[in-house]
C-alpha cells in the first residue's frame, strides 16, 4: 500500500514538472511568435512614414552647409512671432481650410525622424530651444546648460540658431522657410523649398538661397 501510495506521488511530481515544461515553451514560442509578427510591421510602417509625409523629402535632401558642432533649433516651428500676427495667421490657415494640413502632417520640427536625421546628415548635435513670449528671453531646454548661464550665453553667441517654418499653400504642396543664422561670422542664410507631391511622391525643390 505504501510502495503503492509512493508511486502515485512520484507521478504526481514527474506530471507536475511536464506540465510546467509544456508552459514554458509554449509561453516562449508564443512570445517568439509576437516578436516576430512585431519586426515583420516594423518596415511597413516606416515605409508608409515615408511616403505620406512631405517632410521626408526634406530631412532626406537638405543638409546645413557650414554648420557648427552643435545647431540651435527653436522648437516652435510653424509661427515665430507671438500676439496678433499670430492669431492672424491661424485665422488665415481655418478660412483656407489648410489647419487640416497640419492636423494630417504635424510640424516639421516635431517630426519624429527630424532631429535623428538632421544629425546624422550635418554632422551636428541639436540643441532645442523655447520660444519666450514677448518680453522673454529664449533659452535652452536643457535644463543642465541653461542653469549654466555662460555657457547658455555662449552657445547663443556662438553656434548657429536655426528657425523653420511652413507655410502648406494646398494639401499636396508646401513652402517651407529656413534661416539660418551664424552669429560668429555675423551671416544669415535664407531658404525656401518648395514640396509638392506628385504620382504619390513628395518631391523638393530649392527655390530661393540668400545669405546676407
Amino acid at each position: 500500500m505504501q510502495k503503492k501510495m509512493e508511486s502515485m506521488l512520484d507521478f504526481k511530481k514527474h506530471y507536475s514538472v511536464l506540465i510546467i515544461v509544456i508552459l514554458i515553451i509554449a509561453s516562449c514560442t508564443s512570445q517568439s511568435k509576437k516578436i516576430q509578427v512585431i519586426d515583420e510591421k516594423d518596415p511597413v510602417s516606416a515605409t508608409n512614414q515615408d511616403q505620406v509625409s512631405p517632410y521626408e523629402a526634406y530631412l532626406d535632401n537638405f543638409r546645413f552647409e557650414n554648420g557648427t558642432d552643435t545647431l540651435l533649433v527653436q522648437r516652435e516651428s510653424r509661427v515665430f512671432y507671438c500676439g496678433t500676427a499670430a492669431f492672424e495667421y491661424y485665422e488665415e490657415l481655418k478660412k483656407s481650410g489648410l489647419k487640416e494640413y497640419f492636423e494630417k502632417y504635424n510640424d516639421l520640427v516635431e517630426h519624429p525622424t527630424f532631429s535623428k536625421k538632421i544629425e546624422a546628415n550635418s554632422k551636428t548635435k541639436i540643441l532645442w530651444v523655447n520660444r519666450g513670449n514677448e518680453g522673454e528671453l529664449m533659452e535652452l531646454e536643457n535644463e543642465t546648460i541653461h542653469a549654466n548661464k555662460e555657457l547658455e550665453r555662449r552657445l547663443f553667441e556662438e553656434k548657429a540658431f536655426v528657425q523653420i517654418t511652413e507655410h502648406p499653400l494646398a494639401m499636396d504642396k508646401v513652402e517651407i522657410y529656413t534661416t539660418v543664422f551664424y552669429p560668429v561670422s555675423n551671416k544669415t542664410e535664407s531658404l525656401i523649398h518648395s514640396i509638392i507631391k506628385n504620382q504619390g511622391e513628395w518631391k523638393m525643390k530649392l527655390l530661393k538661397r540668400e545669405i546676407r
